[in-house]
């Protein structure tokens, strides 16, 4: 099929229930892209669509080798409208398409970006490019173009950002540098062209304020360990110098140092069983001793240990421990270049796509670090960005032991406090979900009465004063206990903001307020 382009999107019409087809696109010969697409033939459950806009009045060649049927694809002046009533409005997710690891977190002239794999042509991993999207407050998000795209090198797999200061590769002071893995072999591209299963790791860099990344060829690491990714980079101030995580194999990772941010030299390896893939180091301050810090290292489901770091080593001083209640939550990174602050995001697996889009970013979360009887932990909480777009706050009365709150098709944040409790239950009803505060066996569980699955077991701490923080979106309930070290999220069914939150407890509670966000 050859098409002369004279609007800027092509639309690609989608059929969920279709076999996977494999497109090539050519300009003047040249190979531009590669598609794997369930594409409609005589329904469409929605379109996807590829911002054409730089071929303008030049004839694209679409290719599909097994000879079917492309009538159905067409040129438009409008990107396709996806609507669906039930979106989350707090948590980034895509119009249309499959959202994964959050990548390239960088903080920038006032801006925070979120990069993001994805798969713009389907509900489902696959063609791994990377979105992006800008905010000013960390809530609000404006869906940006695709940053990046699967080439002969191979799909784009996670990577991290940093801010050139110093301008030492001299596209400018302050140029936004991108470090990410091209993950040869995942696409029959880089397949052709002798790539099999070569994991690299690549440089790209933006002058236009993230909009555009350009690759800059002087940097490349070829494969060190089978499909060895996720390059973490950030500047250590103490030694001086530049570092690179990276995830090898197995449970093993590589630290690598550098002055120059082209020339990396390997300082460290480790292994550390439970823990694989998304490489995290941050530094966080003690909990009420600020001259105390310690180091995090971090991986894809939330494991971590904790210990020191001098710009060359890792010295492990605890055991391996869980940062998160539940499975929803993987590939986290942290945005860089913000100072005192540290600031999370993590994607969240999600199972439905009624929407056309599956998957979710979390909301924001700053981390601080807690010393309880000589063992640190990591804890969460909702970055206060989220606390200003609040509404009237409802306080219930002292002693409530049954509730209706009903959200009003907004998400709703719900605290409940129970003081000095002992023995009894509080239970709290979403929809199909149960939570129940189990003060005799010290547990909050969390079970979808409809499956009867088990959600999230939380042992709770023995404190004089047991807190519950809820986040209530559409898809998804966030909850934070025992001051932030436990934090979790479970999947709604549609339209959980279209119901209310039942309280049903056998003692009172202390306090119980909400209130509704205003996004």
């Amino acid at each position: 099929m050859k098409i002369k382009i004279t609007e800027p999107y092509l639309w690609l019409p989608v059929d969920v229930k279709e076999e996977k087809v494999l497109l090539h696109l050519y300009s003047e010969g040249e190979k531009i892209d590669e598609i794997a697409i369930r594409l409609g033939v005589t329904d469409c459950d929605y379109y996807a669509y590829k911002d054409v806009s730089a071929y303008k009045n030049k004839e694209l060649e679409i290719i599909r080798y097994d000879e079917g049927n492309l009538d159905r694809i067409f040129q438009y002046p409008e990107k396709p409208q996806t609507v669906y009533p039930f979106r989350p409005k707090l948590h980034y997710h895509m119009a249309a398409g499959w959202c994964n690891d959050p990548c390239g977190l960088v903080y920038a002239d006032g801006i925070y970006h979120l990069y993001h794999q994805c798969n713009p042509y389907g509900p489902e991993w696959e063609n791994m490019h990377w979105g992006h999207a800008v905010s000013n407050d960390l809530i609000h998000w404006e869906r940006k173009g695709l940053a990046l795209c699967p080439d002969e090198n191979g799909t784009a797999y996670t990577g991290s950002a940093i801010v050139d200061k110093k301008n030492l590769l001299g596209h400018g002071k302050d140029a936004l540098l991108f470090y990410h893995t091209a993950a040869g072999g995942k696409n029959e591209w880089s397949r052709t062209t002798g790539k099999q299963f070569n994991f690299t790791q690549r440089l790209y860099y933006s002058t236009d304020g993230g909009e555009t990344l350009v690759r800059d060829d002087r940097f490349l690491m070829e494969q060190i360990a089978p499909l060895n990714r996720d390059p973490r980079v950030f500047y250590h101030e103490e030694s001086n110098g530049y570092i690179m995580l990276l995830y090898l194999d197995k449970s093993d990772y590589a630290i690598f140092r550098s002055e120059d941010l082209l020339n990396w030299r390997e300082t460290q390896r480790l292994s550390f069983p439970g823990m694989w893939e998304c490489p995290e180091l941050f530094e966080l301050p003690v909990e009420g001793n600020e001259n105390e810090k310690k180091w995090i290292f971090w991986s894809v489901e939330g494991y971590y240990v904790v210990g020191t770091f001098d710009g060359y080593t890792f010295t492990t001083e605890s055991p391996l421990q869980q940062g998160y209640a539940t499975s929803t939550f993987h590939a986290a990174q942290l945005f860089s270049n913000v100072e005192n602050r540290v600031i999370h995001i993590s994607w969240v697996w999600i199972k439905n796509g009624r929407g056309n889009y599956r998957g979710m970013m979390s909301v924001p979360c700053e981390l601080s670090l807690r010393k309880n009887n000589g063992r640190y932990q990591v804890a969460f909480r909702s970055v206060r960005e989220l606390s200003e777009l609040s509404g009237k706050i409802t306080v219930l009365p002292r002693g409530t032991i049954t509730a209706k709150l009903p959200f009003e098709k907004k998400a709703t944040q719900v605290n409940l406090t129970w003081a000095h409790p002992q023995h009894g239950k509080t239970t709290l009803e979403v929809q199909n979900l149960q939570m129940v505060m189990d003060f005799t066996k010290k547990t909050l569980d969390i079970h979808n009465q409809g499956t009867g699955e088990r959600l999230a077991g939380v042992t709770l701490e023995d404190t004089e004063t047991c807190e519950l923080h809820l986040l209530i979106d559409q898809e998804v309930i966030e909850f934070f206990t025992n001051r932030g070290t436990s934090y979790g999220a479970v999947e709604t069914e549609e339209n959980v903001l279209g119901g209310n939150l039942l309280v049903k407890s056998e003692i009172p509670v202390d306090e119980i307020t909400y209130h509704r966000f205003e996004v």
